[in-house]
Parts: structure tokens; C-alpha cells; sequence
């Protein structure tokens, strides 16, 4: 644009240049990122929650695994697990060698001795596992 004066650019319009170039840089990258921001902000509120937020509950029974949140209701029976193992917090019922039920070991809400619960998935663990 400044060469189609016919002309050599002067130094104000250079420095003018310059000065609406890192404007643009220092200022209008702040904004983008704000109103990026707000944007997802406003469509993460109006959006659907993903079914494993909110409350859970599991139960477990003789005849499976029950799994409900405020949004979906899953059930798998035992022997729908390929496999089961543990670690010192927690239980990890797989489905799949990519889904997995994570139960933690310790809980608050248990409705059952934790002793009790922990042998009843340790006899499902050997019966599943075949050991």
C-alpha cells in the first residue's frame, strides 16, 4: 500500500506502520484469546454434561457389575470382564483392553463391610482371571 504512492515510503509512515503493526500484535491477541475464551465458556455451560460427571453409583452383585449416573445406566455381568486387577487404591474391572471400571478400595458410602467387599472382588478377580 505505501508503495503505490509512487514515491519512497517516509519515515512517519514507517514508524506509523510499525506502531499499527505491534498495536495489532500486542492488543488483538489479548482480545482473541478472551473472547476465544468466553466463546467455549458460553458453549461448555449450554452443552450436555458427559454422563461420567456428576454423581455415581455402582452396585455389585452376584450377577455383575451395576453402573448409574444422572445420565446413563450400564450393567455388565461377570463374565463380560476379560480381566481383573489391583493395586494398593484400587480395583480395575476391564471390559476391554480400553474400558475399564476403576472401584476404589476405601469409600465412604460402602453399604457392605470394606472386608467383606474387598474378598467378594477378589473371588470374582480369581474366577475371571481363571486362578
Amino acid at each position: 500500500m505505501l508503495l503505490s504512492l509512487g514515491r519512497a515510503p517516509l519515515v512517519n509512515e514507517l514508524l506509523l506502520a510499525i506502531v499499527l503493526t505491534l498495536s495489532y500484535f500486542l492488543i488483538f491477541n489479548h482480545v482473541y484469546d478472551k473472547l476465544t475464551l468466553l466463546s467455549i465458556r458460553r458453549v461448555y455451560r449450554g452443552a450436555k454434561q458427559h454422563p461420567m460427571l456428576g454423581s455415581n453409583s455402582v452396585n455389585i452383585t452376584d450377577l455383575g457389575v451395576e453402573r448409574n449416573t444422572d445420565n446413563f445406566h450400564d450393567y455388565f455381568d461377570w463374565n463380560t470382564f476379560e480381566k481383573i486387577s489391583e493395586d494398593d487404591e484400587y480395583f480395575f474391572l476391564y471390559v476391554s483392553d480400553v474400558f475399564v471400571i476403576i472401584l476404589k478400595k476405601k469409600s465412604t458410602n460402602l453399604n457392605v463391610e470394606e472386608e467383606n467387599y474387598h474378598q467378594y472382588i477378589k473371588e470374582q478377580m480369581r474366577k475371571v482371571n481363571g486362578g
